[in-house]
C-alpha cells in the first residue's frame, strides 16, 4: 500500500438542462458549466 495521499475530488452533475462538473485539489475549486 503506498504511502501517498491525495486530497481531491471531481463532482459530476448531470442535469437535463444544464451540466456542471467541479474538480477540487487542495484549496483550489474549479467549476466547468456546459449547456446541454
Amino acid at each position: 500500500m503506498s504511502d501517498e495521499v491525495y486530497e481531491g475530488a471531481i463532482g459530476i452533475d448531470l442535469g437535463t438542462t444544464y451540466s456542471c462538473v467541479a474538480n477540487y485539489e487542495g484549496t483550489n475549486v474549479e467549476i466547468s458549466m456546459r449547456i446541454s
